[in-house]
């Protein structure tokens, strides 16, 4: 399995939205915080890993079961 799925990666941005899916995906990151929600910084991780983690699941147990991991 690719080493990326594996790693979560978050952008500090001062110009995009916290939690803009498209511009993270377009960014090539799992997720965005604003800097001017940085003090939300811990409840957002949070939320958003346990999302991942929900996300690639079936696909992690795969690759697990094959041997992939």
């Amino acid at each position: 399995m690719s080493i990326r799925r594996q790693v979560f990666v978050v952008l500090i941005s001062t110009t995009f939205a916290t939690m803009d899916d498209m511009h993270a995906y377009n960014k090539s990151v799992n997720l965005i915080i604003n800097k001017d929600e940085i003090s939300e910084l811990g409840l957002i991780l949070k939320k958003e890993i346990a999302e991942n983690d929900y996300f690639y699941h079936a696909f992690k147990e795969f690759y697990r079961k094959h041997g992939k991991i």
